[in-house]
């Protein structure tokens, strides 16, 4: 099967588990107001660095080995105690620094309880069928969890002083989670047993922290800017730049499905087919460049309606915020091939460089704006280190593992996207959803007029006879 039909699979999993988380962040935001929202955002932010801390880096691993043919009883065995072991020292952690966070009203029982899904992900075995490359399976499991995620928010949370409730529900999803996917393993794999050991993870720890150390810079550039909000000015704005970032969180989750699909398949023909390889990166990179400029151009027009159809005037003040974080959206699609790339093909030190200096810039942003232009700030400062994060992952990939085209990529669908934003820009006064219908039309059939490839594909493959 070809692995972009396989990842439409997972894709199409995805499309529907962060389309209820989306639904359900939003219902939140207006029942919770904007203050006990951020809360709940800002407490999240502080939990994704001790799950990271809490996994660091095997459970990618693990992924690549499956991927790579390792027998799978085998990696479960030292995968589950590694990430137990990680989770202990994760959680002792959480416990030694609790008393320094903010004295945000619910702020550390919130933070107590979410710290229990340490031990819930440490079990998840999603990273076996992600690495078979079973997407059906892995698609069913992430829509089990925000199933019983949104039911029971739905059920629970009515008004502003159940914080703490939202973050037992989301524990009691995380659980039903991982409880399904090791039914799942069970199914497959119930006459083979585990044999739960350390020995010999010696050898496999250096590829481990270096996946791990990539995604902690990467979960830096992602919200770094919010705990350094949520200290300096509180729970307010973190509320309001969280309410800007969440249309852009639900845009971003499909393309980052998509890679998280494309990696198995990127590990295991750099192995078997270099020449294959090629082709599906240089394929992923002409997909990623069609796909970023509507992003990236319908996020920066309809920033505003967005912002108030989906949780009202209070937040009216996010609005000029998505508008940047939208442009930071489409650089992030346009970088996605090449640092999944770097880590297939065992370049897990460059793409941990490429996104080491990235965070620096966003740091060294952050640090710079947001005291002086806040929320603003915090926005210009994503979109600088995604720039920066782009060009230098593009580079190692370039020179390190094989060459694909960027600019060749890019051409077609800039052409599309001038004349897109001048067709929004014209149809203005129409009904901005009419708008944007009219503005996706005018881009793709601006693609299909000047011969875009892929584009021609789909309409030739949609008319074809059967």
């Amino acid at each position: 099967m070809s692995p972009f039909r396989n990842i439409l699979k997972l894709f199409a999993g995805d499309l529907v588990a962060k389309a209820l988380n989306f639904l359900v962040f939003v219902y939140l935001a207006r029942v919770l107001g904007v203050t006990n929202y951020g809360l709940i955002e800002f407490a999240l932010s502080a939990l994704a660095y001790f799950l990271l801390l809490g996994s660091f880096g095997v459970e990618m691993w693990a992924t690549r080995e499956a991927a790579w043919g390792k027998q799978i009883p085998e990696l479960v065995g030292k995968t589950i105690p590694l990430r137990i072991v990680f989770s202990v020292i994760s959680f002792i952690i959480l416990l030694i620094i609790y008393p320094l966070f903010p004295d945000f009203t619910g702020l550390q029982p919130v933070l107590l309880i979410l710290g229990i899904t340490l031990f819930i992900s440490a079990i998840n075995l999603k990273w076996v069928f992600l690495g078979k490359e079973r997407m059906g399976t892995v698609a069913l499991g992430m829509i089990l969890g925000q199933v019983v995620f949104a039911a029971l928010v739905f059920w629970r949370v009515n008004d502003a002083e159940d914080v703490v409730w939202v973050a037992i529900l989301w524990l009691l999803g995380e659980l039903a989670t991982a409880m399904y996917f090791g039914w799942a393993y069970w199914k497959h794999y119930q006459f083979v047993a585990a044999p739960f050991s350390l020995r010999g993870i010696r050898n496999d720890m250096k590829p481990i922290l270096t996946f791990g150390a990539t995604q902690a810079m990467g979960l830096l550039s992602y919200n770094f800017d919010v705990l350094l909000m949520g200290f300096l000015f509180g729970t307010n704005p973190v509320g309001l730049y969280r309410a800007a970032y969440k249309p852009i969180t639900a845009a971003l989750a499909l393309p980052l499905t998509f890679f998280s699909g494309l990696f198995p398949a990127l590990s295991r023909t750099h192995l078997s087919d270099p020449d294959d390889f090629r082709k599906i990166a240089d394929r992923a990179q002409n997909l990623s460049s069609i796909f970023a400029l509507p992003f990236a151009i319908g996020g920066a027009f309809f920033a505003a309606p967005i912002i108030l159809l989906l949780f009202g005037s209070a937040y009216a003040q996010a609005v000029p915020v998505m508008q940047l974080l939208s442009l930071a959206l489409g650089v992030t699609l346009l970088r996605g091939t090449f640092r999944n790339g770097l880590a297939a093909a065992g370049h897990q030190q460059l793409d941990f460089l490429s996104a080491a200096i990235a965070v620096g810039v966003n740091i060294a942003l952050n640090i710079f704006l947001i005291p002086r232009y806040g929320m603003l700030g915090a926005a210009l400062a994503t979109l600088g280190s995604e720039v920066a994060w782009m060009f230098v992952s593009r580079y190692y990939f370039v020179h390190r593992v094989t060459f694909i085209g960027f600019g060749k990529h890019l051409t077609k669908p800039v052409i599309a996207g001038i004349v897109m934003i001048l067709s929004l820009y014209f149809a203005r006064n129409l009904f901005w959803p009419i708008q944007a219908a009219l503005g996706l039309m005018v881009y793709f059939g601006t693609l299909l007029i000047i011969r875009e490839g892929e584009v021609r594909s789909w309409v030739e493959r949609w008319w074809a006879p059967t």
